[in-house]
C-alpha cells in the first residue's frame, strides 16, 4: 500500500510557503519526509499494542511488521509513504484491505494439498508459528488435526493432548471487512508534522 501526502494541501501552509523567497513545496516535503514516515510507523506500533488479535490467538506482531515495512520517498511537493507487503513465510499482506475494507472472502473450493478434497474453509493463522504459512507448510513441523472450528498441532511422535496449540481458525468466509481508518494517523496529525517543519523553515529569529 502507498500513501501520497501533499505538503501544500492546507491554506495556512501555502501562505507560509510564500513568506520567504525560495521556500517551495519540494523543500518542505524533503524536510518533512522523516517526520511523516515516523508518524506512520509509530501509529502501526501503537495500534498493534492497543488492539488484540480479533480471533483470540497469540499476537503475531503483524502491526509491528507493518511499521518495520514502512518506507518513504519525496516526489515533488509530496511525500510517498510505502508499506511493503510480501506474501510468503512470515510475509505481510492485507494492510491496504484493513484500511480500505473489502468484500467477503470465501474458501476457494480448489483441491486441498492436505486432505485431497475441495477446500471448504479459510484457514486463519492464530499462532505466531503459523503466521504467513499454509497448512501444508505446517505439516513439516508437526501433526495437524481438526477440533471444533480450529486446527491444532502436536509434535510428531507424540499423542494429542489438551496442551496442543491451536494454529488456524476455520472460517467459511470472512467479511465484508469494514474500512479501518485508525491504522493510519489522521489528516490533522500529518498536517501538524508539516506545519512544524514550515514554522522551523520560516523562523527568522
Amino acid at each position: 500500500m502507498n500513501i501520497s501526502l501533499s505538503v501544500t494541501g492546507k491554506d495556512p501552509v501555502e501562505k507560509q510557503l510564500t513568506q520567504i523567497a525560495g521556500l517551495t513545496g519540494a523543500i518542505v516535503a524533503d524536510n518533512a519526509e522523516i517526520g511523516l514516515r515516523g508518524l506512520t510507523r509509530e501509529n502501526f506500533y501503537r495500534y498493534g499494542q492497543v488492539y488484540p488479535n480479533k480471533l483470540g490467538g497469540t499476537s503475531t506482531g503483524y502491526w509491528k511488521k507493518a511499521g518495520d515495512a514502512t518506507s518513504s520517498e519525496v516526489n515533488g511537493d509530496a511525500v510517498q509513504i510505502w508499506i511493503v507487503e510480501t506474501p510468503g513465510i512470515g510475509g505481510l499482506v492485507g494492510v491496504k484491505r484493513h484500511y480500505t475494507g473489502g468484500g467477503t472472502i470465501k474458501a476457494s473450493g480448489r483441491m486441498s494439498e492436505v486432505t485431497k478434497k475441495p477446500i471448504q474453509y479459510l484457514t486463519i493463522p492464530i499462532s505466531p508459528s503459523s503466521h504467513g504459512r499454509t497448512v501444508a507448510m505446517m505439516q513439516s513441523l508437526g501433526v495437524i488435526y481438526r477440533k471444533g472450528s480450529a486446527l491444532f498441532m502436536h509434535p510428531k511422535g507424540s499423542k494429542r493432548s489438551d496442551s496442543d496449540e491451536a494454529i488456524f481458525a476455520l472460517k467459511k468466509s470472512i467479511g465484508p471487512q469494514q474500512p479501518n481508518p485508525y491504522i493510519l494517523p489522521t489528516n490533522d496529525e500529518y498536517f501538524k508534522v508539516v506545519a512544524t517543519v514550515v514554522e522551523n523553515l520560516t523562523d527568522t529569529d
